[in-house]
């Protein structure tokens, strides 16, 4: 029988995974209402946090160029003009950056904040020991030589 809540940390990958999706209909939903049912606490890092936000900011870049990309092709073939009548002419509208990642981050930020999500201060961690503990083969890195290289 398991003890609830159960302690759930995020690392950086389950966002990557779930190509933040914070809509009802995301796994970040379901999240939630596990902890709004008492069954998880959520936890991250602030070096996780730092990198969910460095990977949102590269996404919608890349988002943000491929549409500029589209748009122009589009342009090269067909008049504004014309495009704008079309019943999906706000796909030829130009995209605002700006406003898409300022969306998304608020969403991830409301993700953390209604989940009461706890964020680990990693200021006071050694990087030192952590190095010296990876080479010397230390908990949590065992001294197989395939564990050993998972952490890089």
């Amino acid at each position: 029988m398991l003890k609830y809540p159960i302690s759930v940390f995020l690392d950086t990958n389950i966002f990557d995974a779930a190509k933040y999706d914070f809509s009802e209909k995301g796994i970040f939903k379901t999240l939630a209402k596990f902890v709004d049912d008492g069954k998880i606490n959520l936890y991250i890092s602030t070096v996780v946090k730092g990198e969910v936000l460095n990977h949102i900011k590269d996404e919608i870049s890349k988002i943000n160029n491929r549409f500029k990309e589209a748009r122009n092709i589009s342009f090269k073939k067909m008049s504004l003009n014309y495009l704008e009548q079309w019943s999906f002419s706000y796909l030829f509208s130009k995209p605002e950056k700006k406003q898409m990642l300022a969306e998304i981050i608020g969403d991830f930020e409301a993700f953390l904040q209604n989940t009461n999500t706890t964020v680990l201060d990693c200021s006071d961690i050694d990087c030192n020991q952590i190095i010296k503990d990876y080479f010397d083969g230390n908990p949590p890195f065992a001294n197989s030589d395939n564990k050993k290289f998972e952490f890089p």
